[in-house]
């Protein structure tokens, strides 16, 4: 990639190329004239023109990119903002555990890599461990039909406790799509969840137990940075995080040991996936690289237009993901300013994005409009939240991982599997991508193409684990119909999904891949109720668009 040097040069020397021949057009026009090239003088003063020239043009095209990105951070700052590293993290209680820990939501962790320094993570929900393990997993065939899976739990001494609701992470053998079958047959099958305290008699029915796959307890809906379009974008990105089997279990008797859930499916167990004790993962909580906190004090004066965002810890690698406020620091407390897409003027704020730095992350300068600061100089802070793109380099070495501003004693934590680096969304890179979202957001239906445009601007789907799903639409075909007036007179919108080939393997890929594409779409067109559905083969395809 050219450097900003390198392109001045470029410029430079086109300017100065351009410069001779007007110069050799203008003596040929005026032969009187003495502008021999063999002037130092005349040498000097071209190359000056050229070089001023050059600087002129590379401020305009910088300048011009400066303001496009600044436009897209105030329509679209849930598209734009970097996706930090993600992992899921275990609580693996050991004997010294003799308490129920319990661990709130944005609960911070540090990971300190072999080499480099601290990564700092936060919970995307709460925790609760208690000092329990699963022991075993077996399976058992029903006389009518399907499988009962049983879950045995075991503490190591007598508990009161109650176990209350249990998040089991399905993992089997950190394989992606391998977990997410698995997930998807449990989905689909489980028709009967109960629980037994103490021994498992078979011929004892047990008590009913609560089941549900709601992604929801991750703490999508309680969190307030996000903006719904942002929690699709961070599914697609780390999907890992929604494969939870949650359990209501019912109050436990005093004094108890061990407790086995038997989950009765109606079809039979898939042969390619052998259960073990591993496949359902106790006491885990996805993490995100992701910090919030304040920026170094900005001391607007009026003799600047922009200034730097910057983290107040530097040697910590922070780049700004997001910023949430920005404040002025005042005798009487904290007075938030106006972003300048709500309302513009005095005493708001522009955020502008600047180019990818070589360290990974952008920079990101602020914009206040205070035309009296250099009478009255102001002092901001940035409230944003950060993240740390040098750790993708570190995130398949070894580490040790501890929570921050807490010792837990009999715990030991560890990450089921690699973290998923950092993403930054390089699909939106020119005015004509921006005004075509722009476009996108004033239709009232969507077509093919646009699907495919709109999956194309999350920035996380043809980066992640559904890129082979993307690569392989072929068309989409969109039924509309009118509701009534119960419906406020909305229509329905249904999109069929058409693929190039149907592969089994994929299959749950594909379902969930249409799933979320619907939540998107649903978000996208407020005035329609949306569903995706996937097209077979044998259906008619002659309304399908490439």
């Amino acid at each position: 990639m050219m450097n900003s040097d390198d392109k001045l040069y470029r410029t430079f020397i086109e300017e100065l190329h351009a410069l001779k021949e007007f110069r050799l057009t203008y003596a040929l026009d005026h032969p009187a004239s003495d502008l021999d090239l063999d002037d130092p003088a005349v040498k000097r003063i071209i190359e000056v023109l050229a070089f001023f020239g050059a600087r002129t043009e590379t401020a305009t095209l910088r300048y011009n990119a400066a303001n496009r990105l600044r436009l897209y951070q105030q329509f679209f700052p849930y598209l734009l903002s970097p996706l930090p590293a993600m992992a899921i993290v275990q609580a693996k209680p050991t004997g010294r555990l003799t308490e129920v820990l319990e661990f709130p939501q944005d609960t911070e962790f540090a990971l300190q890599p072999e080499k480099g320094g601290l990564a700092f993570f936060r919970s995307m929900r709460q925790l609760r461990v208690l000092p329990f393990g699963i022991e075993a997993v077996k399976l058992e065939m029903l006389p009518a039909a399907g499988c009962r899976l049983l879950l045995m739990f075991q503490a190591d001494y007598p508990l009161n406790e109650h176990p209350g609701r249990l998040s089991l992470y399905i993992n089997y053998l950190n394989d992606f799509v391998s977990s997410l079958k698995v997930f998807h047959y449990l989905k689909r099958t489980l028709r009967n969840t109960r629980v037994q305290f103490g021994g498992y008699d078979p011929e004892c029915a047990g008590m009913e137990c609560h089941s549900d796959f709601d992604a929801s307890g991750d703490g999508i809906e309680t969190d307030e940075w996000r903006h719904p379009l942002e929690v699709e974008r961070d599914y697609f990105h780390f999907p890992q995080q929604a494969l939870y089997l949650h359990l209501e279990l019912p109050p436990a008797p005093r004094n108890w040991k061990k407790f086995t859930v038997a989950l009765e499916c109606s079809e039979l167990w898939p042969r390619k996936y052998q259960p073990n004790k591993d496949l359902f993962q106790l006491f885990t909580v996805p993490l995100s690289n992701s910090r919030r906190g304040f920026s170094e004090p900005v001391l607007c004066d009026g003799t600047q237009e922009r200034y730097s965002i910057r983290h107040p810890h530097p040697e910590s690698g922070f780049k700004l993901q997001k910023v949430l406020g920005v404040y002025e620091i005042t005798e009487k407390g904290m007075l938030p300013l106006r972003p300048g897409l709500l309302a513009g003027g005095n005493g708001s704020y522009e955020i502008e994005q600047d180019t990818m730095q070589a360290d990974g992350g952008s920079l990101f300068r602020l914009l206040p409009h205070f035309p009296e600061a250099f009478e009255q100089p102001r002092t901001l802070a940035v409230e944003a939240l950060w993240l740390q793109p040098w750790f993708d380099r570190q995130s398949k070495n070894s580490y040790t991982l501890k929570t921050l501003h807490r010792q837990t004693v009999g715990v030991k934590w560890e990450l089921t599997d690699n973290a998923e680096t950092h993403v930054e969304n390089q699909q939106i890179n020119s005015s004509t991508g921006f005004l075509h979202l722009l476009t996108l957001m004033h239709k009232t239906c969507l077509s093919g193409q646009d699907v495919r445009d709109l999956l194309q601007a999350m920035g996380s789907v043809s980066s992640g684990r559904f890129r082979g799903v993307l690569e392989n639409l072929n068309g989409v075909r969109l039924e509309e119909m009118a509701l009534g007036r119960e419906q406020h007179y909305m229509t329905k919108q249904t999109y069929y999904l058409k693929f190039k080939t149907e592969m089994d393997d994929s299959l749950e890929l594909t379902e969930t891949f249409a799933e979320h594409l619907n939540r998107m779409l649903d978000l996208w067109i407020p005035d329609a109720v949306v569903d995706v559905l996937i097209e077979k083969a044998d259906e008619p395809s002659e309304f399908l668009e490439s």
